[in-house]
């Protein structure tokens, strides 16, 4: 028995999140209940937030490491696997690996591809999440600066051109402070 098809997400002309053909209102925790827990009830946690309307999770992580590369990956796809299995999506948070030098094969452009390559056809991965907060002003001068993040975009849409990438700024920044970051993703929201 082979995986599910994995629909391609788009964005339509009206800017709604598209899956597999249907649209879709994004209800999402950025940080799910872990995919043992229960409920007072007994209930799982993934299970009962899916009853309840939830239909995407965030999962990845910050620190991912070429080191360990191989056993993030795996629990991850537990991860997926476990809330797939309530019918939820999944927002993969790539780290900070989408930020690319202006030289090829950093780093940061290996892992960055090793973990789309090892997600891109898995039927529960809804989005990638890029660098979180990139113009946050509490970040002082260590503020991420686009140009990075549009290398990092550029290369992920050729690996995964299924997938949107979605960033999430502070609104603490100026209109244009945040304007050119806008090659660097497909959805973006503010997180307060």
């Amino acid at each position: 028995v082979g995986s599910p098809a994995v629909p391609p997400v788009t964005i339509d002309a009206t800017g709604a999140l598209v899956v597999g053909g249907e649209k879709l209102f994004p209800i999402g925790l950025s940080n799910p209940p872990p995919a043992d827990s229960k409920t007072p009830a007994g209930r799982n946690g993934l299970e009962e937030v899916a009853v309840n309307g939830v239909n995407f999770v965030r999962t990845g992580i910050e620190g991912w490491s070429v080191e360990f590369a191989d056993g993030q990956i795996a629990a991850q796809k537990e991860l997926h696997r476990a809330a797939a299995q309530h019918g939820l999506k999944c927002w993969l948070w790539l780290g900070n690996t989408p930020n690319l030098p202006t030289t090829a094969n950093s780093d940061n452009e290996r892992l960055m591809t090793k973990i789309v390559n090892a997600f891109k056809t898995d039927p529960a991965l809804l989005a990638y999440k890029g660098i979180d907060e990139p113009r946050n002003p509490f970040r002082g001068d260590a503020w991420i600066r686009p140009a990075g993040l549009v290398r990092a975009y550029k290369k992920l849409k050729t690996l995964d051109a299924q997938h949107p990438i979605v960033i999430v700024q502070a609104p603490r920044s100026t209109v244009a402070e945040l304007t050119p970051y806008r090659p660097a993703f497909d959805i973006t929201g503010v997180d307060i």
